[in-house]
């Protein structure tokens, strides 16, 4: 169920950037301007930080980095498996020799 409601946010967030860069709507002042420049630039920084991560961290990252591919997709990263500390699968990196 839980993925069901991530896939429903996934697909929300592409279809509203979507409607910004098709739809009728252009931003009138600067401050509008700068939430829909964060708006986009926020799912490229998130996809750097996902792979990031997946590839220090995860024991196979190649599905991670995948999906990191898609829009928003760290979202779903971010609060499903950093946050719980589930994407520590790789062994321990206690730093002792």
């Amino acid at each position: 169920m839980k993925e069901m409601v991530w896939v429903a946010i996934i697909v929300v967030l592409n279809l509203f950037a979507y409607w910004i860069v098709t739809g009728p709507w252009i931003p009138q002042n600067q401050f509008e301007a700068i939430l829909v420049g964060a708006f986009f630039i926020g799912p490229s920084l998130g996809t750097f930080w996902m792979m990031f991560v997946a590839v220090r961290y995860e024991s196979k990252p190649w599905h991670f980095i995948w999906l990191a591919l898609i829009p928003f997709c760290f979202l779903w990263y971010y609060f499903e498996r950093f946050r719980s500390g589930r994407y520590l699968t790789r062994g321990s990196t206690s730093g002792t020799v």
